[in-house]
């Protein structure tokens, strides 16, 4: 399979945007192959159910904020406009849970499983045209009244 040059060039300058772009609407990222996936995780701890909903509603308005800033990014950039390279982006929440694996060289790689994670990528495979933004119908029903 050959891939032109030019293809490369732009998929790492989208990558840099990806990174700005997540980490600066507070989620972390992580790569797996060619794809990524971000998390927001909890910025604070409690055990009042009021304080849990108003933090999950923050972290689901910083997603999608996070979510539109990209696609902006990504859909007014070169790369985009030469080729048919978008982001598909899925969006979903609940708990994620962690594996840290040993590869056969010694090194330490994480990825991240659960469900919240399948239905974001279940979302992002709904996404059929540049611009558009795939979340699972409960998160839209609790953030569209914002």
């Amino acid at each position: 399979l050959y891939i032109p040059e030019y293809y490369y060039f732009f998929f790492n300058r989208f990558q840099e945007k990806l990174i700005s772009c997540i980490t600066n609407h507070g989620g972390d990222i992580i790569f797996q192959g060619l794809g990524a996936y971000a998390i927001w995780p909890p910025q604070k701890e409690s055990e009042d159910d009021d304080e849990i909903k108003e933090e999950i509603i923050n972290i689901y308005l910083r997603t999608i904020q996070c979510a539109l800033d990209l696609q902006k990014k990504a859909l007014r950039s070169d790369f985009s406009n030469k080729s048919l390279f978008f982001p598909k982006i899925g969006i979903s929440y609940g708990l994620c849970k962690f594996i840290l694996l040993k590869t056969l060289d010694g090194k330490y790689e994480y990825t991240a499983y659960g469900d919240a994670l399948l239905d974001s990528f279940y979302c992002s495979q709904k996404v059929t045209k540049k611009g558009q933004i795939i979340t699972n119908r409960k998160l839209f029903e609790d953030v569209s009244k914002y």
